[in-house]
């Protein structure tokens, strides 16, 4: 699994990343930040929220004024609650 650095310079900072696969990104290591929730690997599954949210927030900052994701929006609401 990258460091938070490496993920910041190879994912969060990739030149040709479109902002659709930062959220097919996010959702899928937010499903495997809950398969971790489930089997008690904290120190895991906090490390995936830490990235999820950066990359829901790296979509969703792409948005236009005009623009909204519900499913995106109550993920991120989720992330928060945690």
């Amino acid at each position: 699994m990258l460091s938070m650095e490496e993920f910041e310079k190879e994912v969060l900072n990739h030149k040709t990343m479109l902002p659709e696969q930062y959220k097919i990104m996010a959702d899928l290591l937010f499903e495997k930040m809950k398969h971790y929730y489930e089997q008690s690997l904290e120190h895991e599954a906090s490390d995936l929220r830490e990235k999820c949210t950066r990359l829901y927030k790296k979509f969703s900052d792409n948005f236009t004024h005009n623009e909204f994701n519900m499913d995106v929006h109550y993920k991120m609401e989720f992330l928060k609650n945690l």
